[in-house]
């Protein structure tokens, strides 16, 4: 019995190690690139030769968003996407958006290519998805960051999305972060 909590201990210490080195990567991959980089504008669609590559880029623009506008985390959630699977020529297609609100309302991200990291720093909440498509699967990952001082009123998610004329409605499984998501992608989870 002993043996088996010092297994167990060993194995949990195991995967906190792992996820320690895979957020230094991720981390690391943010430092040596610019913002630019990783939201060149409001809205793009990249490609990947594979889903790692895709996987490292979601998760080290994350960090480099969140390092970048000076706003906490406040909410945001992983979702399969249910709809036509996107034929492309590269197998992963990872297409992003970023959405900022200030005290007058919806703040206008268009053609902010030199200053969109301006105009999330002076927002007051910024909304950043990814939509994720590989083989026959589709998930989407939000994040949602909110100034100092203010809250959100509700705890409401996307309800679908329209990517390539196709519409994509969202099922948001219980407690699904980004790992959930690529997990759900390379199909080592439903």
């Amino acid at each position: 019995m002993r043996l088996l909590a010092v297994l167990g201990i060993a194995l949990l210490s195991f995967s906190g190690c792992v996820s320690t080195e895979q957020n230094k990567h991720y981390t690391d991959i943010s430092k040596n690139n610019d913002f630019s980089y990783f939201f060149p504008m409001n809205v793009e669609t990249r490609t990947f030769s594979t889903i790692e590559e895709a996987d490292d880029f979601v998760n080290a623009a994350q960090i480099k968003l969140r390092s970048s506008i000076n706003k906490p985390s406040a909410q945001g959630l992983a979702a399969r996407l249910i709809g036509e699977p996107v034929a492309k020529q590269q197998p992963v297609v990872v297409f992003h958006f970023v959405v900022a609100s200030g005290r007058a309302g919806n703040v206008n991200l268009d053609n902010s290519r030199e200053d969109l990291k301006g105009k999330l720093l002076d927002a007051i909440s910024v909304s950043s998805v990814f939509l994720v498509f590989y083989g026959d699967r589709a998930v989407s990952i939000s994040d949602f960051y909110l100034d100092d001082h203010y809250r959100y009123s509700s705890n409401s998610q996307y309800k679908g999305f329209n990517f390539d004329g196709h519409f994509y409605k969202a099922d948001y499984p219980v407690a699904w972060g980004t790992s959930h998501a690529f997990k759900y992608l390379t199909k080592e989870i439903d």
